[in-house]
């Protein structure tokens, strides 16, 4: 996947995830549900406020730092050797958060049928899987200096 073709994909997904907390910002409660324990029961809430654009600003936060960390490692052949694949783990991590905000715009809305762990769950692990590929994937991303190597022994 290219570079803009991920921007392209990470910045709509981030757009219409603000979108959607501002059509339905008059439908959502003044607390939203944050955090959920073990059982599934809401232990944790912030306001509206947070609760709409939190989610979107990380992920948008995190798009622009995964944008700025090629340009500044100083190995840039690392990343460039997995581009492809490094743009597609952006472009999933901001679909888990926003999925994540969709699930909490859910809840505050009263669609409380649902176990918040059992709707992540399967995202999470194929979010797993994808990094267990991915990191066996780069070669030289790992690479050791031999001052570095010398000093632990």
């Amino acid at each position: 996947m290219s570079t803009k073709t991920t921007s392209i994909l990470a910045l709509a997904l981030i757009a219409i995830a603000i979108i959607a907390g501002l059509l339905l910002w008059n439908q959502l409660p003044e607390q939203m549900a944050s955090h959920w324990n073990a059982n599934d029961e809401v232990d944790g809430y912030m306001s509206k406020f947070w609760g709409v654009f939190l989610m979107p600003l990380t992920a948008l936060f995190l798009f622009g730092l995964f944008m700025v960390i090629p340009n500044i490692d100083p190995h840039k052949v690392n990343i460039e050797s997995f581009r492809g694949t490094f743009n597609l783990f952006i472009v999933f991590i901001v679909a888990f958060l926003l999925y994540i905000h969709g699930l909490t715009l859910a809840w505050s809305l009263g669609y409380q049928n649902f176990k918040i762990s059992s709707a992540m769950l399967p995202f999470l692990g194929v979010l797993f899987i994808f990094i267990g590929a991915m990191m066996k994937k780069p070669s030289g991303i790992f690479h050791r200096h031999s001052d570095a190597v010398d000093a632990f022994k």
